[in-house]
């Protein structure tokens, strides 16, 4: 199951981790937001071919709020939240 939504919610931290699978390398891109209708925090996924939305997330404020176009990713029984769109709102 594949679904693409857009949510409005305020970009809490950014931050990157390296992995190694079967012998693979690789660093992984996050961003985390703030769910307002749950209190929570969520994690994204960040794309790390996606060159021109890396460059938007580097540039943007923590604790702003934003327009984010998330693609959910239903696999294995787990839920992949990817970040694949960023607006300042506003603009």
């Amino acid at each position: 199951m594949k679904l693409t939504t857009t949510v409005k919610a305020p970009v809490l931290d950014m931050f990157s981790r390296d992995w190694e699978f079967e012998g693979k390398k690789g660093t992984a891109h996050f961003v985390v937001i703030y769910d307002y209708d749950n209190h929570t925090s969520e994690r994204l996924v960040i794309d790390s071919a996606n060159d021109k939305l890396f460059d938007i997330i580097s540039s943007i404020n923590l604790l702003q709020e934003y327009k984010l176009t998330v693609v959910l990713n239903e696999a294995y029984g787990k839920l992949r939240k990817e970040l694949v769109g960023v607006e300042e709102l506003g603009k």
